[in-house]
């Protein structure tokens, strides 16, 4: 007639009891009364019990019924949940004004406020002074340097991000810290410390603590220039690099090769347009099947294009083929155009466009 069983961990809540027997199934509740038991919701601890009025500290709430679903504020505002677990959860604390304030958890309708309070510490926060430079090139690798106060020293959760990027730190003191910029798109990004578990930094009243990363083209010369490449551009603008490796230019579909570089100004050829294109016989027809179609059966040329026929008849078949120009679609015979493979047919070989060879002779000529 008794039952006894060791609850595991979960989320606080109310929850219905089922009893289940593998060779019989579910038992019937007596009465058709469903029974229920309340996880509680309970904080046992937190800390740190104190931390920056910007923000940012990690705090760690421990406890039972905690879940990923739990809400926690401070001072009413909302504690961001980064990790989460039946006991235990860590959340970075809002920006808060100094004093005292409590800290609550909620999960589902069950709330439960903590018997100790927050502290926004003024002697706790970092401060940032200024920073510089606020302009950077797209290819990052300049050095940052903020200036300010009570920034400790580095540890593992010490770091400075640009945007969402982490600023690779090259020095860290309590007034000073130094970090590589990472690459980013063109615009404008703010800058955030994260001083270990102290949390985030104040700024100085009139400080602007973003960077601004700069890649505009103002100009272009020539405006027009040969279809076959070669042309050299100037391209002028800022926020370009001085190692010619760390930049690449399209005009249009085509490279053009950056022979030198500047932080405002760079050159480099256009490479030509010129396409490739290869036409074989392993098309399919209709009637005859693979063999007898050119594939693909039509192209799209521009000057400077060189066109290629490749055939080779399949094994076991007796067949033979020529490339030779007409002056319609509907043509079937070789009018004297500027294409001819020659006068047999050949199992094998290739042509290109005013080729004059048959078989397996090859030449090129430009549209």
């Amino acid at each position: 007639t008794t039952q006894l069983c060791r609850l595991g961990g979960a989320s606080a809540g109310t929850y219905p009891v089922s009893v289940n027997f593998p060779s019989l199934g579910d038992a019937r509740y007596a009465g058709d009364n469903i029974l229920y038991f309340d996880y509680q919701l309970i904080l046992s601890s937190f800390s740190p019990q104190s931390g920056s009025v910007g923000g940012g500290t990690v705090l760690t709430v421990r406890g039972f019924g905690l879940s990923q679903n739990a809400t926690v504020t401070v001072g009413g505002k909302e504690c961001e949940v980064v990790l989460a677990a039946d006991t235990e959860l860590k959340c970075r604390t809002p920006a808060g004004a100094a004093g005292l304030q409590a800290v609550t958890v909620t999960v589902g309708n069950m709330s439960e406020t903590a018997n100790t309070t927050f502290t926004y510490d003024n002697n706790l926060t970092p401060q940032i002074l200024g920073l510089s430079p606020h302009t950077a090139s797209v290819t990052g690798d300049q050095l940052l340097t903020i200036q300010g106060s009570n920034l400790g020293g580095q540890d593992n959760d010490s770091a400075v991000f640009v945007g969402a990027k982490r600023c690779l730190t090259e020095q860290w003191t309590e007034t000073q810290i130094s970090c590589h910029l990472p690459v980013m798109p063109p615009g404008v990004y703010q800058v955030d410390v994260h001083v270990g578990n102290r949390g985030f930094p104040q700024t100085s009243s009139g400080v602007n603590a973003s960077i601004r990363y700069i890649l505009d083209v103002y100009r272009i010369s020539p405006l027009s220039g040969s279809l076959m490449g070669g042309t050299m551009l100037t391209v002028s603008g800022s926020g370009f690099s001085n190692d010619t490796s760390d930049i690449k230019v399209y005009v249009g579909s085509s490279d053009c090769e950056v022979v030198s570089a500047s932080q405002n100004q760079l050159q480099c050829i256009i490479e030509s347009e010129e396409k490739r294109h290869v036409v074989t016989n392993q098309g399919s027809h209709l009637t005859y099947g693979v063999g007898y179609a050119w594939s693909p059966s039509s192209l799209q040329v521009f000057v400077g294009d060189t066109v290629m026929w490749r055939w080779e008849a399949l094994a076991f078949q007796s067949v033979g083929y020529r490339v030779f120009s007409v002056s319609s679609p509907s043509g079937t015979e070789y009018d004297g155009g500027p294409l001819n493979s020659g006068g047999a047919k050949t199992a094998q070989g290739r042509d290109l466009i005013g080729s004059q060879f048959p078989g397996s002779r090859l030449s090129y000529c430009k549209l």
